[in-house]
């Protein structure tokens, strides 16, 4: 290779390295204990499926403000709903009817909803393993020029592995 040329292959490589943006440091909202944390709380709550009662369907005439499952006939959580009086005057400060509504099916479907989206975080991480794990798996000659910006390549997957918490082989 001629001296120009590995010159301006290093030069252009430093100006990758300086212009790609690395991740951050701080904590990630959703650390591996965090996640760790999340899936020991889904586990240990009342078997799934949950069922809104009759509050979100205005058709119905009971009104029933509760979070049901098949085990349990009293549910396993209920919504209040706004009174419409002052708590002063026996009020409950609760949400108002649509704002309980919305809360009562949000609650019943979190139940399906955190494991359905626990699994997909495991599979895009899992996606994310084994691509950064393929890039780094990449072959490149020490004395080509792919092989002088591969090292440098290397550092930043597994920069970006370790910041994802991700372990590669």
């Amino acid at each position: 290779m001629n001296i120009a040329f590995e010159s301006n292959v290093l030069r252009n490589a430093n100006a990758l390295k300086t212009n790609v943006v690395m991740p951050d440091s701080t904590p990630h909202p959703l650390s591996k204990e965090r996640i760790e944390e999340i899936k020991k709380r889904e586990q240990a709550a009342t078997p799934k499926p949950w069922w809104s009662g009759h509050l979100h369907n205005g058709e119905h005439p009971c009104n029933c403000p509760y979070i049901l499952d098949e085990g349990y006939m009293g549910g396993i959580a209920e919504v209040y709903v706004d009174n419409g009086k002052c708590v002063g005057e026996g009020g409950n400060d609760a949400p108002p009817l649509a704002e309980a509504q919305a809360n009562q099916l949000f609650i019943a479907h979190a139940r399906q909803d955190i494991p359905d989206l626990l699994a997909e975080l495991d599979h895009r991480q899992e996606q994310t393993r084994q691509v950064l794990q393929g890039l780094l798996n990449t072959e490149a000659h020490p004395n080509d020029d792919f092989g002088m910006i591969k090292a440098w390549f290397d550092d930043a997957i597994r920069a970006a592995a370790q910041q994802l918490g991700l372990t590669l082989d």
